[in-house]
């Protein structure tokens, strides 16, 4: 629903978003506390995972997407406003819902993914960096050493998927999600101390 989106957008840009900026950033009482997040890992990955996740768990699945999805019981049914039962959740039923169902497809174009999360590593590349604000006297060495953790904390979240897939699927054959994942989560993770973190630990981080 578009206007679900709209509504969550103003939300979250408008209301929470703001709020877990002032806090950590600008002097606020976390920061004043000592809480660190140079480039936003919490304030704005964090952020935006729990509201994707709260909004997740209040919408539910796609139809179709989980046939033997349960529907929250008890108490957690009035927590996220849950309205229907387990077979809303499921293929549809009549006419109109089979009208309108599209069904979930699997990746079509691995190399338009690949090429998503390229595009989302060289604007990482400008984001952690352009973080100090400055690139003259001492600022461009430190600018120098966040680009080098980004990119190794990156490597090495594909390098911990290599190793999880060789685990767990007893393959070194890595699927192009997983590995999209996987980078992604390296780049998001170094963002809070880029700044500060010696590059070995960095791959520790990733």
């Amino acid at each position: 629903s578009f206007l679900a989106y709209l509504a969550l957008s103003i939300m979250v840009t408008g209301v929470i978003y703001p709020v877990a900026a002032r806090w950590c950033w600008g002097g606020g009482w976390l920061q004043e506390l000592g809480f660190v997040d140079f480039a936003g890992s919490g304030v704005v990955h964090l952020v935006g995972a729990v509201s994707a996740l709260v909004s997740m768990s209040i919408c539910g699945p796609r139809i179709g997407k989980f046939n033997d999805y349960r529907g929250w019981k008890g108490l957690w049914r009035w927590v996220f406003l849950e309205r229907n039962d387990d077979e809303f959740y499921q293929l549809p039923k009549n006419e109109v819902e089979k009208a309108i169902y599209s069904p979930i497809k699997s990746i079509q174009n691995p190399v338009q993914l690949l090429f998503a999360t390229f595009s989302l590593l060289c604007g990482f590349l400008a984001f952690n960096p352009a973080s100090t604000f400055s690139t003259i006297r001492n600022a461009d060495n430190l600018a120098a050493r966040i680009t080098v953790v980004t990119l190794l904390s990156a490597s090495a979240g594909s390098i911990a998927c290599i190793v999880v897939s060789a685990v767990r699927f007893r393959s070194l054959v890595l699927t192009v999600p997983h590995l999209t994942n996987a980078v992604l989560g390296g780049l998001i993770a170094s963002c809070a101390s880029c700044h500060c973190v010696p590059p070995a630990m960095s791959m520790v981080i990733g």
